[in-house]
């Protein structure tokens, strides 16, 4: 003989309590006994709720505890927000696919990651007045909280086009992400963290103090007189010293924009100490650090140069304002005023000029011509 289903066992245990309550109470039943029958029937419902569920849409462990918050609490039920952990990762996966260098990806996840806490923290739906609430609750800077919806943005059309249930549960839904209003800081604000450049006397101080760190000194004097961010300098090697039309200059093949690929005279205040690099290099980088691994977890060996220097430009008592960048800001500017082209100084910076003429059809300056504005910055 079959044995009856579970949910027969416990309705009869139900019942049978009924009859027991009722041949103890012959009267009128007492309110506790009523409240106690209620309590019994919503248990009941909400037990036979569970189990259907659980059979009938084979749940994962995360969800049939989702499903029970609901049946139990249905009023202080919230759904959660969709950036998941899998998603992210699977969003990880879609990014280094596309060859995106791994620390691009890497913050973009932590990005992800930091809304999703905020979702799950403050148990709300993933909505653009939720997001509206969160930037106006941030702390961070305006263009960073710029980059946070940026990459929730992408995020966001990623799953439209990717995942067929997403598409179908939001396809409607505005992108949560976009057409936000960031606060901006006022003119003074915005002056007083504003990257600076250095003055020539502070150039001349940096190159003197660094004198005892030979690598550091070197970054220092190449990044005053080629205008080159550190990252481009960090990667210089032996085969980046190249000739062009008789002048010797540094060739930049890989950049992030078109106009960044560039070839940039070597100024005479630097020929010697070029020839120098490329005898005692090591690993054929013309940059050598002290430390026994130079890279960071990317690969990138900018960060321990960049460190070095953060210590000695705080040595120095420069604040915030001032990073090794300044000095690319200080190159530009002496070009500037050495009556220097606007088109040659993009050219030597790696910028576009914004101008078809310019950017698609000239063929760019003469190593001669760029070399004599080199020669112009002095210190």
């Amino acid at each position: 003989m079959k044995a009856p289903p579970i949910e027969a066992l416990t309705l009869l245990g139900i019942l049978e309590n009924r009859l027991e309550d009722a041949k103890a109470h012959p009267g009128a039943l007492p309110l506790e006994v009523k409240v106690k029958h209620v309590q019994e029937n919503k248990d009941y419902v909400q037990q036979m709720a569970m189990d259907t569920l659980q059979r009938g849409a084979a749940l994962t462990p995360e969800e049939a505890q989702e499903a029970r918050t609901y049946v139990l609490n249905p009023r202080q039920y919230v759904a959660p927000h969709p950036i998941t952990k899998q998603r992210i990762a699977d969003y990880r996966a879609f990014r280094e696919s596309r060859g995106l260098p791994p620390k691009t990806v890497a913050l973009e996840v932590q990005q992800l990651e930091g809304i999703a806490a905020f979702l799950k923290q403050s148990a709300l739906p993933l909505t653009w007045k939720t997001m509206a609430q969160w930037i106006e609750g941030s702390t961070l800077a305006p263009k960073t909280v710029a980059g946070y919806l940026k990459v929730g943005s992408a995020w966001w059309r990623w799953m439209i086009r990717y995942n067929d249930q997403f598409a179908q549960d939001h396809g409607t839904t505005p992108n949560p992400f976009e057409k936000h209003d960031l606060p901006r800081l006022s003119v003074a604000a915005s002056s007083a963290i504003e990257r600076q450049a250095f003055a020539p006397s502070d150039v001349l101080r940096l190159i003197e103090v660094a004198k005892p760190k030979p690598s550091l000194q070197a970054l220092v004097r190449m990044g005053a007189y080629t205008g080159m961010r550190i990252e481009e300098l960090c990667a210089l090697t032996v085969d980046s010293v190249v000739t062009e039309d008789g002048v010797r200059a540094f060739r930049i093949a890989d950049a992030k924009t078109r106009a960044g690929v560039r070839t940039v005279p070597i100024h005479s205040e630097l020929e010697a100490l070029v020839d120098e690099l490329i005898r005692t290099t090591t690993d054929g980088h013309l940059l050598q650090s002290a430390r026994k691994k130079t890279g960071d977890k990317y690969g990138k060996r900018s960060p321990t140069f960049s460190k070095a220097f953060s210590l000695l430009k705080q040595e120095l008592g420069y604040d915030e304002r001032f990073v090794f960048h300044s000095l690319r800001k200080t190159f530009i500017t002496q070009l500037q005023r050495a009556d220097t082209s606007g088109v040659i100084i993009a050219e030597l910076a790696g910028h576009s000029t914004g101008t078809i003429t310019y950017d698609v059809y000239a063929k760019g300056h003469s190593m001669d011509q760029l070399q004599r504005a080199v020669e112009s910055v002095r210190y």
